[in-house]
């Protein structure tokens, strides 16, 4: 199934799909990764929840050090 991430909370995703909302979890090679779910992006998900695949970003933001 294909969503998109409108809330994070802490290691859960909480994906719009359908006019439905799956709260979905990542799978450990995210972590690992720089490249980490944000609000906003559009995922793949399963059947057991675990988002599998996350789509090119068209934009995105980078928030400076303060």
């Amino acid at each position: 199934m294909i969503g998109q991430i409108i809330k994070v909370n802490s290691n859960k995703f909480t994906v719009l799909s359908n006019d439905e909302e799956f709260v979905c979890f990542v799978k450990g090679a995210f972590k690992t990764r720089s490249f980490f779910p944000v609000v906003g992006d559009f995922v793949e998900f399963n059947k057991e929840r675990l988002i599998i695949k996350i789509f090119d970003r068209k934009s995105y933001f980078i928030r400076p050090n303060v």
